[in-house]
């Protein structure tokens, strides 16, 4: 019992002294209450990184749920769920990524955890998107897409409106019904509502889009369609459309063309056709092609006659033309396409009559047989002249699309031709006939070869000359006395107009120098009118092996076929008025002085004449018609501005009009004006 006692005594007072010694240690350090910035609530953005900013006063973490995918707590350069620190000033990076939904809001809860305590300090969200589209149309010059700068092409600033697009046939030289449009959207769309005659469209991407719409050939419409074209998400079915354009063709029988021909072509006697590019005649014919749909072509020769009594009117003669020959390639049936290129080859027989020509019409069957009375004959397709009197040369406006070409044959050019025609413009010779309605038929029938040649200018018997590839042992003047119905014979002394042989075996020139009391022509029409007349008949023996029927036109205009209205000039001499000089001479078609003078005197020919070193120049002029005169738009240019007419007709302007325009109008002998010459003079000072 006793040592049981002291056992627990000691016990007992070894407890005693731990007590005491835990009750000298020093009391534990408190830790202060948290301090947590105040909660935000943000609006954030995709692909943007928001700042938190926190001072916590102890240690701390800050974390976000794993499963807000969208969001990250960025470490230096890594994507942490959760950070940590000590006490301090901090800023906590959030980071959002690039992403798009368009159905639910994004929301981000971050919290914040200090001793025993977490709390949330930010609720950060990314607001559902709305889905946008813009469509814009192509721009389009002379139904060509304008390349652009940003874009591979260029668009109109407006947004496409109710009314659509309507794809087009040879847009950018396209054979086939297209259009372009741009779409800007901020979303995956893809196309419902395509119709069959377009091209099936894919989906495409967000951002922009150039999109090309295509027509399909197998299945354009016999008349005019629309479609309407929803735009929906290509991600989300339940969506509706977010926009619509609508779309629009022609009927597929609008498509009408003929491609790649020249407007004229010019064959030799020998049928050979002639070629600019190597300035010389070859086998070939006329090769060009029509686009359209399946339809019978009905092809139509046309050519004119003057017909006699009146000027400007013609007699028409339609499908008496056996020495065209027009073939058109068969339509491909393995084509499914329903409009479809065809070749046409255009080809002539030898000729060994008079020159000729001829309009090459080709008509569908279906437009022939509901216009024309009669479909062999159409000559609802000839322009009637003033007066009813005749044809006019022309055809009807709504058929000129039928016209493909004009094809021209020479004859065979006989003993005589000339030489030098490329370089001698103001020079026509056309081979004639002997038997027929022609001067020479009814005076010289019995020659072998006939021709009709006219001169327009003095300098003619200068710079034209001729050829004759064959023997003859004389020349005889002769010319038709009106007063008295007979052919008479002139003298080579007395005879206006002469055979100078010049050059080599068989050239020559010819001079034609008539006086006032020269013959004239009888017919008043065309270059006829006004025109000295004579014969010039090359014999052997008594036979005449060629006669020429010679005209003097002075000032006749050959380029527009309309008399003596020449309205195409040149310097006299352009080395010294543009090299010297600087002087310019430029043909008009708009600007404030076109406009002037054709809303003043009607659409006449408008010209520039501009002097810049001197008023008094070397600029004198040719092509003026010696037998115009002129006018003065404003009286006050005769203060400054002289023109001297004549075959070197010269402008002259005072210093005293330097940096003014005046003008001349130019009239013939109705009054009637043909002609305009602004004069500027520009003296730098």
């Amino acid at each position: 019992m006793r040592r049981l006692f002291t056992n627990v005594l000691g016990c007992a007072v070894a407890a005693f002294a731990l007590l005491g010694a835990a009750c000298t240690q020093e009391p534990e350090e408190k830790l202060p209450t948290p301090n947590f910035p105040a909660v935000v609530n943000a609006e954030v953005t995709a692909g943007e990184v928001y700042t938190l900013a926190i001072e916590p006063n102890q240690a701390w973490t800050i974390s976000i749920p794993e499963e807000s995918t969208y969001f990250t707590i960025l470490d230096n350069e890594n994507e942490v769920y959760s950070i940590s620190g000590e006490q301090g000033s901090f800023e906590i990076k959030i980071k959002v990524a690039e992403f798009s939904d368009f159905n639910s809001d994004q929301v981000c809860d971050v919290t914040m955890k200090m001793g025993q305590s977490t709390q949330t300090i930010a609720t950060l969200t990314v607001g559902k998107l709305t889905r946008s589209i813009e469509i814009y149309e192509v721009k389009l010059e002379d139904n060509e897409w304008l390349y652009g700068s940003e874009t591979q092409f260029e668009y109109v600033p407006e947004q496409v409106g109710e009314q659509g697009i309507t794809l087009n046939w040879g847009e950018n030289g396209l054979t086939m019904f297209t259009h372009r449009v741009k779409i800007v959207s901020n979303f995956t769309w893809k196309v419902d509502g395509t119709p069959e005659w377009i091209q099936p469209i894919s989906n495409n991407t967000e951002n922009i889009t150039e999109l090309w719409i295509k027509g399909n050939g197998a299945y354009y419409p016999a008349q005019n369609s629309t479609a309407t074209l929803s735009f929906l998400d290509a991600n989300d079915e339940s969506v509706g459309a977010i926009a619509t354009l609508k779309v629009s063709i022609p009927a597929v029988n609008s498509v009408f063309s003929y491609n790649d021909f020249d407007e004229s072509y010019q064959f030799n006697h020998k049928g050979e056709i002639y070629s600019a590019l190597s300035s010389s005649y070859y086998e070939g014919n006329a090769e060009g092609s029509v686009t359209s749909t399946n339809d019978e072509m009905l092809v139509y020769t046309l050519s004119f006659e003057p017909a006699g009594f009146a000027e400007g009117a013609y007699f028409p003669t339609i499908n008496d033309h056996d020495w065209v020959n027009c073939e058109i390639a068969a339509w491909d049936d393995k084509n499914s396409d329903l409009i479809q290129k065809r070749d046409i080859s255009i080809g002539v027989k030898t000729n060994d009559d008079t020159d000729r020509e001829a309009m090459i019409i080709i008509v569908p069957k279906a437009v022939a047989t509901a216009k024309f009375e009669d479909v062999n004959e159409p000559y609802e397709m000839i322009e009637m002249a003033e007066g009813g009197m005749g044809a006019s040369g022309k055809l009807v406006a709504e058929y000129e699309q039928y016209l493909v070409t004009t094809i021209k044959q020479s004859a065979n050019p006989g003993p005589i031709s000339l030489s030098n025609p490329d370089v001698v413009t103001t020079v026509k010779m056309i081979k004639v006939a002997t038997k027929g309605d022609s001067d020479i038929a009814y005076d010289y029938s019995m020659a072998k070869h006939g021709y009709e040649l006219l001169y327009t200018s003095k300098y003619d018997s200068d710079d034209a000359t001729f050829i004759f590839d064959g023997t003859y042992t004389s020349v005889e003047y002769t010319y038709f006395d009106n007063e008295s119905g007979n052919l008479k014979k002139m003298s080579d002394n007395d005879s206006w107009i002469k055979v100078v042989p010049y050059g080599t075996a068989g050239g020559f020139r010819i001079t034609m120098k008539p006086t006032a009391t020269t013959n004239k022509h009888y017919k008043s029409e065309s270059y006829y009118n006004g025109a000295y007349w004579s014969y010039i008949a090359f014999k052997n023996g008594d036979e005449v092996v060629a006669a020429i029927s010679a005209l003097y036109n002075e000032g006749y205009d050959l380029n527009s076929e309309g008399g003596s209205a020449n309205t195409d000039i040149s310097f006299s001499y352009p080395q010294y008025a543009t090299d010297i000089d600087g002087s310019k001479l430029e043909k008009l078609t708009s600007g404030t002085i076109y406009n002037t003078v054709v809303s003043n005197y009607g659409e006449i020919p408008v010209w520039q004449l501009t002097y810049v070193k001197s008023a008094a120049t070397m600029s004198a002029l040719q092509g003026i018609n010696t037998s115009w005169t002129y006018i003065y738009h404003t009286d006050s240019d005769k203060e400054w501005l002289t023109f001297e007419t004549g075959e070197m007709a010269t402008v002259t302007m005072k210093e005293s009009g330097n940096g003014k325009t005046g003008i001349l109008i130019f009239t013939d002998d109705n009054q009637v004006p043909k002609m305009a010459l602004a004069c500027t003079l520009n003296i730098a000072q």
